[in-house]
């Protein structure tokens, strides 16, 4: 038997890159989530691949999770907190080989409580650890020589979020908590504090709006999509320098004419009409002055009119266009917005004074 003293460093994160896992990747995501009724079952698979070409051994397990906006992650014994849903649920194998370029499967099933006061959404993570050849946990590879060794054996694990919701229940709230201006690398940011108070999880997309003090619109900002749990918190960065997204023309690189045109035509320097009628319909009038540069053929140019610069980009299946942003100096209001979908808004109105 082989023995060995190792010192073991544990590096985790719920969003680590799935190919981080020493070549386990987890198909389908890290969110397996469900609706369902008090009392109801069912079941689902969560499917593991080895893309490496040995065989990978992991290990799972559960845990309770929490997080908040001050960058702390809690993963607690399982079905310790109010809203976990560890103790519902049961998963096979606990333990497992994958085979090189090979997948392995794990089963799980959810059993709801027949309780009726159950509201909202109940979550906990069900751990995915690889275990390595130089873990005294290791099967593969093991060997029964007796050697005792001093050493550092670094362990990488992330979780895939077990999610289930009561149906449509649980009320919906957000409070807002921190909010304060703030440079990073030479950029302005607005910084947002924000926690779910509600029963239930809701997906938040931020942005901000600016009015100077005479009133007039001074330019919106998004700060990304987060998810917040009832009890999380998050921060948001919204970074001021960014250009402003101000509308979209549908069909770049897939459709015929007009748009394919406009490529073209931007690639010689003109700016199209049928472009010149879409800024229109969006309540920006060119000059005749404007003029254009390009920035990457085919992909990204800038128009010049005067004291505005707009900026065109093809991406994904469309042409973006987007609007430099404008110095903001002095005193704004700033309604910032927590956009969660439907009829889930929420918003706050701040009073902001920038300098020079």
């Amino acid at each position: 038997m082989k023995l060995r003293v190792v010192l073991s460093a544990l590096f985790f994160s719920l969003l680590i890159s799935h190919e981080a896992l020493a070549g386990i990747v987890a198909v389908g995501g890290l969110t397996h989530e469900k609706v369902a009724k008090v009392g109801e079952s069912y079941q689902g698979v969560i499917i593991l691949r080895n893309s490496d070409e040995e065989p990978q051994e992991a290990k799972i397990y559960q845990t309770d999770y929490l997080f908040s906006f001050d960058g702390r992650n809690y993963y607690g014994e399982p079905g310790k907190l109010p809203r976990s849903n560890a103790n519902w649920i049961t998963f096979s194998p606990s333990r497992l080989v994958i085979p090189p370029k090979g997948q392995s499967e794990v089963n799980y099933a959810v059993k709801v409580p027949d309780n009726g006061t159950l509201v909202g959404t109940y979550w906990s993570v069900l751990m995915i650890e690889n275990i390595g050849k130089d873990s005294p946990e290791a099967e593969v590879g093991k060997s029964n020589d007796v050697e005792a060794r001093l050493g550092i054996r670094t362990v990488i694990r992330y979780g895939i979020q077990m999610i289930t919701h009561i149906g449509d229940t649980g009320t919906r709230k957000l409070k807002f908590l921190n909010t304060k201006l703030m440079k990073e690398d030479e950029k302005r940011i607005l910084q947002v504090d924000i926690e779910n108070i509600g029963e239930r999880r809701l997906k938040s997309l931020l942005w901000a709006e600016f009015y100077d003090e005479e009133g007039n619109y001074a330019g919106r900002f998004e700060g990304g999509r987060l998810n917040l749990y009832p009890g999380t918190s998050v921060r948001y960065k919204v970074d001021l320098s960014e250009p402003q997204l101000l509308f979209s023309i549908e069909g770049h690189g897939t459709l015929p004419a007009p748009v394919s045109k406009f490529q073209t035509d931007l690639n010689n320097g003109n700016i199209p009409e049928g472009l010149l009628k879409e800024f229109r319909n969006n309540g920006i009038l060119l000059s005749q002055n404007a003029t254009i540069s390009i920035e990457e053929a085919g992909t990204g140019w800038l128009i010049y009119d005067g004291e505005k610069n707009y900026t065109v980009r093809g991406e994904e299946d469309r042409l973006n266009i987007y609007e430099a942003p404008k110095a903001l100096r002095g005193k704004y209001k700033a309604l910032v917005v927590a956009d969660c979908g439907g009829d889930d808004i929420f918003g706050a109105t701040y009073s902001l004074k920038f300098g020079e």
